[in-house]
């Protein structure tokens, strides 16, 4: 148990003892592990050897997903099997994005296009006219992420329900009016823009091919919601905790915001990145 991890893991006690499942996983002798000691999670080993067998059945529709969904009702949870078999793959093309001489490329319908505007906003907001690091460049930096985050939280959800489109958001005029409203001098809070023409765990790898491989694990807080189905070693997540707060956005989030987006720097982006 690394000292970091310890301390994030006994923080986390005091809220989540009582929750369904959490103390008989989590703290296998009364308290969180201390510093140096093994952890063992032979719940979730079984699973993920149950999940790998099965391809994913056992998952999806299979028996641990009848193991989360008894656990949830038993607690009045209101998960189903159902729910899980439900589930499908959802596919996009990443955008190619090329600000202040780097090359990016990120998956653009989830809040990584945060990142995007935040660029495109800065090409036009003379950030290189300051010392790296420096107070003035980080405030410039802060400040687009800001008016970024404010569009995203505004107008991306999944792309049904979207009704602002990811080029709009993205198109140079409009950045260049976004950074406009960046006062150098003092921060500010920024409501979204219109966007209207004129007007915790991430692995990667990547071949000489070019094949890349991307996978992001997050229950987004550290243990999730904090119930946990025992026997499979399964921590069920909150990702859509950040839902509570935007009930009166002009969209609703009809599936939970990812936390993490993966991007890759390249030295010269392709138009098309299917290729």
């Amino acid at each position: 148990m690394p000292v970091v991890v310890q301390e994030k893991w006994t923080a986390a006690v005091a809220d989540l003892k009582e929750l369904p499942g959490f103390a008989e996983v989590f703290l296998p002798q009364g308290r969180a592990p201390q510093v140096g000691e093994r952890f063992v999670f032979p719940g979730a080993a079984r699973a993920l050897t149950r999940i790998a067998v099965t391809q994913g059945a056992a998952f999806y529709g299979g028996e641990i997903a009848a193991a989360a969904a008894a656990h949830s009702a038993k607690h009045g949870g209101s998960m189903r099997v159902a729910d899980s078999k439900r589930t499908r793959r959802s596919g996009w093309s990443p955008s190619a994005w090329t600000s202040l001489g780097i090359g990016c490329i990120r998956f653009r319908e989830r809040p990584g296009i945060a990142a995007l505007i935040a660029l495109g906003i800065l090409q036009h907001a003379d950030i290189a006219a300051h010392p790296v690091d420096s107070a003035a460049a980080q405030h410039l930096q802060i400040e687009a992420m800001k008016l970024a985050f404010a569009d995203t939280y505004a107008h991306v959800a999944e792309r049904i329900a979207m009704r602002r489109s990811v080029e709009e958001m993205l198109d140079p005029e409009y950045l260049a009016k976004r950074a406009a409203l960046i006062d150098p001098a003092r921060a500010q809070t920024f409501g979204e823009g219109h966007a209207e023409k004129g007007g915790t765990i991430y692995l990667t790898a990547a071949d000489e091919r070019g094949m890349m491989v991307s996978f992001i694990q997050s229950n987004y807080m550290g243990f999730g919601s904090g119930v946990v189905v025992p026997e499979w070693g399964l921590s069920l997540q909150n990702r859509g905790m950040p839902s509570r707060s935007m009930r009166r956005a002009p969209i609703a989030w009809r599936r939970a915001s990812g936390r993490f987006t993966p991007s890759f720097r390249v030295s010269s982006p392709r138009t098309d990145c299917r290729k």
